[in-house]
């Protein structure tokens, strides 16, 4: 991924590689470019055909195709091809190579019919051809011409005959080129695509199979339409959630095999800014990268769900906390009615309390996208790694504040959600812990005080004010009114 601007890696690069053709390519052009003032131009217009062959450097584009579909497959362009899509693409590009090459060499044998190779006078196929024609009173226009080249080269390359044939020795050569050529292709041709039908074959064999067990068993129970119905839609929305899921770190078995240091600097790399949207995760990346690096590598944990699938159930314990970064889920919290749902989409967290709390869940949330991406990070983990850091403290203040505005929202802990702690919530959080934070800065610079020593000296003070408000609404309730005065 990196760009190599050292010359001498570069030009070894070059030497290696397109250095002979491009001098092949250069040769052609010289020797026709001085051979303009020759007069006996026709010997030289095969020669100067030849010069077509510099398209092969679009050879060169291959490797940056395959690069610009990687980037599309990235931005989401193709995730819609299906196995049918991609099967039928397959074929049409291979047709347009064979159309392509068919076009070139059918130049290529019009060129050579027209052209007196040996200033012999000798027939070629197209005075042959064009005798012929003239015999039946039949124009012999350009476009006529081309076609009839076209075809010759098609039949060349597939098993067709036609009645245009060689007519002197170096058509009949060129023929025999063509010809070999032509088996080589059109045999990777009918491979590629016995291949590509093979493998469409292979894959939907299996969901084949099971689609037709379903609706045998929907026809031998006798079951109602509407029941046929929703079951076979859900089993077709499975099918393309399966079909259009993102690849996971767990689907690659290759990278298994990387040293751990590799491994721990991509899991930190791909990990780190999934925790970074999380405002207190953010706030502990900042005060210690050395917690983040294990929480990527131990705690979190990159996955996907498909439709229909449940990412937690009522009444489950609550053991992670979800990122969502792609799809769609419907949240049912048993404290409201079944109908009751509410969306959780791109962007969106859930189940945090699994981090801070004993956490039991309080609702089911279920995929409703053909597949959704996610991120997950394991509460144990998350405890095991952060009781041992320096921010141990700080996370206990969060987590103490955390419930506190869990309880104020929603009077017990049976009525949360497991939604509890969108960006709102966590902003509202951290305001005091922010404000312990500048508080424990400022007098660090007078002495050695912990985190621990700030949130007494803020807890202190809130009780202070609240002791103060408890006078005063005693002194009120007691204080003798003017008028009894």
């Amino acid at each position: 991924g990196f760009i190599e601007m050292r010359l001498w890696p570069i030009a070894q690069r070059y030497l290696t590689g397109w250095f002979v053709p491009d001098l092949a390519l250069i040769s052609l052009d010289m020797v026709s470019f001085f051979s303009t003032e020759s007069n006996n131009m026709e010997s030289f217009t095969l020669l100067r055909l030849f010069r077509n062959l510099r398209l092969l450097r679009l050879v060169r584009m291959v490797g940056r195709a395959s690069v610009l579909k990687e980037h599309l497959e990235t931005f989401e362009i193709m995730e819609w091809a299906s196995v049918y899509v991609e099967t039928t693409l397959g074929m049409i590009k291979h047709l347009a190579i064979i159309a392509l090459m068919c076009h070139f060499c059918g130049c290529a044998w019009y060129a050579l019919g027209r052209t007196d190779q040996f200033g012999l006078g000798q027939a070629s196929w197209i005075t042959v051809h064009e005798a012929t024609r003239e015999e039946l009173g039949l124009p012999s226009d350009l476009l006529y011409m081309y076609s009839t080249s076209l075809h010759w080269a098609l039949t060349q390359f597939t098993p067709a005959a036609m009645e245009v044939s060689a007519s002197n020795g170096v058509e009949r050569l060129f023929t025999v080129g063509v010809v070999l050529t032509g088996l080589i292709v059109f045999s990777f041709f009918v491979g590629s695509i016995n291949q590509s039908l093979s493998t469409l074959k292979a894959r939907s064999a299996e969901d084949t199979f099971q689609n037709t067990l379903v609706r045998r068993y929907i026809s031998e129970r006798q079951l109602s339409m509407e029941l046929a119905a929703d079951m076979l839609a859900f089993i077709r929305q499975r099918g393309l959630g399966k079909a259009k899921s993102k690849v996971v770190f767990s689907d690659i078995k290759a990278l298994d095999s990387l040293p751990q240091e590799l491994l721990a600097h991509l899991q930190h790399e791909v990990g780190l800014p999934i925790l970074d949207t999380h405002a207190m995760l953010k706030h502990l990346s900042v005060l210690g990268s050395k917690e983040m690096t294990r929480l990527c590598e131990k705690a979190l944990k990159e996955s996907r769900r498909i439709y229909g699938e449940h990412l937690f159930e009522a009444g489950g314990g609550g053991e992670k906390m979800y990122f969502i970064l792609s799809g769609r889920f419907h949240y049912i919290s048993e404290q409201l009615r079944d109908d009751v749902t509410q969306e959780v989409s791109k962007g969106m967290r859930c189940s945090e309390a699994s981090l801070w709390l004993s956490w039991e869940h309080h609702g089911t949330m279920t995929c409703m996208d053909h597949s959704s991406h996610l991120f997950q990070l394991d509460g144990a983990q998350f405890r095991k790694i952060m009781v041992r850091s320096d921010q141990a403290e700080l996370c206990a203040m969060y987590a103490r504040l955390f419930y506190k505005n869990l309880i104020e929202e929603y009077l017990t802990e049976e009525e949360a959600t497991d939604l509890f702690g969108s960006d709102e919530d966590v902003a509202h959080i951290l305001t005091p812990i922010r404000a312990v934070i500048r508080t424990s800065n400022f007098m660090a610079e007078f002495g050695s005080y912990s985190v621990h020593w700030a949130f007494q000296v803020w807890k202190e003070h809130l009780q202070q004010k609240k002791e103060e408000r408890r006078k005063r609404r005693t002194c009120l309730r007691y204080c003798p009114r003017r008028d009894a005065a």
